[in-house]
């Protein structure tokens, strides 16, 4: 989905600022449970203050949309497009982009002359060493820059109280039954609370005058488990979904109870909760990609009895490139494509 979402609510007398964005929240799945009761929180806040679908950059790529938030900016002139995997310009040769690499400075770091400013896990972006608190790399969806904070050593005395993100380090790595798919809920449910709990302790340190949260769960929650609930998709499985539940409205209930904690804290500030782009199934013809190799004469064939695949041949997992990542990483293959 290229649409996003953002609801406003605030008094005009208190100056504070509190933006908590939920990657990658579907607008229809938000509305839909606020009116069913389940989002109260955010339905709450849909009634008192102002709320709007808007468009996001996602038809650049949905890459691009937190930078172009962060800077206020189009992505040709930040530079990010799909930072997982994008074209060096001018050649065909694709890479990681990283927060350095970003053309422009979010917009707090000029807010930061005068104003104290915290920030949590907001994608693209590095510490800027502002007059605040600033932790990167607790829980990204997609880590562009290695876990660090200001001021220095701030991240590590949170893990240490809080513990890791049980997904640091996840590589797209599939459940492949209901005590599995439990156990990867579980996991995202717990970060999502244990986040809320992190920026609370921050908060209540000191006094901010512009906070940015950031919820990377909403957007592994899509990821994750879509197709659980989706019986349109062709990996749903009803006995799945029966044992599992759903776990997507979870998450957001946990957001929604997360964002009342929050506010709780000073309910005068104005707050805006938004997300950067919607989600939506995925019906990709990935599956396709082994027998496509295989007729190119890229793959082994199936073994049958007691043949072997030949050494070294790719094997008939369609997830293979993620595999060899995660083996070799991602900037040695880049090392080796570029000698040969």
């Amino acid at each position: 989905s290229t649409i996003d979402v953002g609801l406003i609510r605030g008094n005009m007398m208190n100056k504070k600022i509190v933006a908590i964005g939920l990657e990658a929240v579907e607008p229809p799945l938000l509305e839909k449970w606020c009116e069913e009761g389940l989002l109260p929180t955010i339905a709450a806040l849909r009634e008192q203050g102002a709320y709007r679908r808007m468009r996001s950059p996602a038809e650049v790529s949905s890459g691009a949309t937190w930078s172009s938030i962060n800077c206020g900016v189009t992505p040709g002139k930040h530079g990010m497009g799909f930072c997982h995997r994008q074209y060096k310009n001018g050649t065909y040769l694709v890479r990681k982009k990283r927060a350095d690499e970003v053309g422009r400075l979010p917009f707090w770091t000029r807010l930061s002359a005068g104003k104290k400013v915290f920030t949590m896990d907001v994608p693209e972006t590095r510490t800027y060493d502002l007059d605040g608190t600033e932790l990167v790399g607790w829980g990204l969806e997609y880590k562009a820059w290695k876990a660090d904070s200001t001021p220095k050593g701030k991240i590590h005395s949170i893990i240490k109280e809080f513990g890791e993100h049980p997904l640091d380090g996840w590589y797209q790595t599939k459940a492949t039954n209901a005590k599995e798919w439990l156990d990867l809920k579980d996991k995202v449910i717990w970060a999502t609370r244990t986040r809320t709990k992190i920026a609370k302790k921050i908060l209540s340190e000191d006094d901010y005058d512009f906070t940015l949260v950031a919820y990377a769960e909403t957007h592994f929650g899509g990821h994750l488990f879509w197709h659980l609930n989706d019986p349109d998709h062709p990996e749903y499985d009803p006995e799945i979904e029966k044992a599992v539940g759903n776990p997507i409205l979870e998450v957001y209930k946990a957001c929604d109870e997360g964002i009342r904690e929050i506010m709780a804290l000073d309910p005068d500030a104005t707050y805006i909760i938004f997300s950067n782009t919607g989600m939506g199934p995925n019906y990709s013809a990935r599956h396709f990609t082994g027998e496509a190799l295989r007729r190119l004469g890229y793959r082994a064939h199936q073994p049958k009895g007691n043949e072997t695949n030949k050494k070294g041949l790719p094997s008939a997992d369609v997830f293979a490139v993620e595999k060899y990542e995660k083996m070799f990483g991602q900037r040695n293959i880049q090392r080796v494509k570029a000698l040969i």
